[in-house]
């Protein structure tokens, strides 16, 4: 899981200066209508939850240090409208 990622990389390493939340999913070239509950929760899942719960380990793992930040990278998608990945 990732937490215990991130219990590896504390006992490994003793401290996490920089995390970079990049991970995402964009393989549904569908239709809002035509997308299922599981595909929209599975993009959820990758796309919001995972940069959540990094966020949240991080932060714990960081608590007592003086220096820490975290970056989020975005998709530019959001202004490259195309038909079929409304979903997305």
């Amino acid at each position: 899981t990732i937490r215990d990622i991130f219990e590896d990389v504390v006992k490994k390493y003793k401290t996490i200066h920089v995390l970079i939340n990049n991970g995402a999913i964009s393989r549904f070239n569908k239709s809002v209508y035509d997308i299922t509950l599981n595909e929209f929760d599975e993009v959820m899942d990758v796309n919001l939850r995972g940069s959540f719960i990094c966020s949240q380990e991080f932060i714990k793992a960081n608590q007592n240090e003086s220096y820490g930040r975290i970056v989020n990278i975005a998709s530019t998608r959001f202004n490259q409208n195309e038909a079929g990945w409304e979903s997305y």
